[in-house]
């Protein structure tokens, strides 16, 4: 089950983390799940 969270940050750093998942022909949302998974193995 997919859970939706919500993350508050500056405006123009969500822009430049959204233009850097484009350069990498992915989205920020995968990005962030794929952090996040890294982010809590051990």
């Amino acid at each position: 089950m997919l859970k939706n969270i919500t993350l508050g940050t500056d405006e123009e750093l969500i822009r430049k983390a959204r233009e850097k998942a484009q350069c990498e022909h992915t989205t920020l949302n995968a990005s962030f799940k794929k952090w996040l998974k890294r982010y809590v193995s051990v």
